[in-house]
């Protein structure tokens, strides 16, 4: 049989539709219900429970489909932004306003739990975003714009949880690129004024 012959029919733009529907819906309502069932993710999408299950077969199957939905979104947003291209403290700031953004589009990527399911595609697509932070942050301490003696791991995983703490606490847009780039840059001491002027 031909590479032709055997190749899966493309899906009908209805079927594409409601498939997209169920994504969105899932990582609407996981983000709200983390145990939430397909029945209650197809009812909240408007999509039958049938035609749910043609798309995907088990609820795992949904979830896992559902944060590689997302994960592509992330992984071609943060490629645009040509981070490597760019000064280090510029690359950094573009990459907060980054997240902080995805994290309001897709709100279950920084209050959700990564899913503990054997995925080698999903593994791969964490894998490639958390190298990019990483080269991002480390890029950023070679300047000095951010401190050389602090491990990147722990800055790797200081910034997602700061941009998880802004936006739970209900800071959006500006404001909450600006907070999240003072608690990293500055951290959460007080400033006070000294015979030279500010500092901490």
């Amino acid at each position: 049989m031909s590479e032709t012959e055997s190749a899966p029919p493309p899906k009908r733009a209805d079927a594409r539709r409601s498939q997209e529907r169920l994504l969105t819906a899932a990582a609407e309502l996981l983000d709200r219900e983390p145990t939430a069932s397909v029945d209650a993710i197809a009812a909240y999408a408007g999509v039958g429970r049938t035609t749910a299950f043609r798309h995907f077969a088990t609820r795992d199957a949904l979830i896992s489909a559902t944060w590689a939905h997302m994960l592509a979104e992330v992984d071609g947003q943060l490629a645009d932004l040509l981070l490597q291209d760019r000064d280090p403290a510029e690359a950094l700031d573009r990459l907060i306003e980054a997240l902080v953004a995805l994290a309001e589009r897709w709100p279950l990527l920084s209050r959700g739990q990564r899913p503990s399911l054997h995925d080698p595609a999903l593994t791969t697509a964490f894998s490639g975003i958390d190298t990019l932070v990483a080269s991002t942050l480390r890029r950023a301490t070679d300047v000095g714009v951010l401190r050389r003696d602090l491990p990147i791991e722990v800055l790797s995983e200081t910034l997602p949880a700061i941009v998880q703490a802004v936006f739970i606490a209900g800071l959006r847009g500006r404001s909450a690129s600006g907070t999240v780039t003072t608690l990293l840059l500055e951290g959460a001491g007080p400033v006070v004024q000294g015979p030279r002027g500010l500092h901490r």
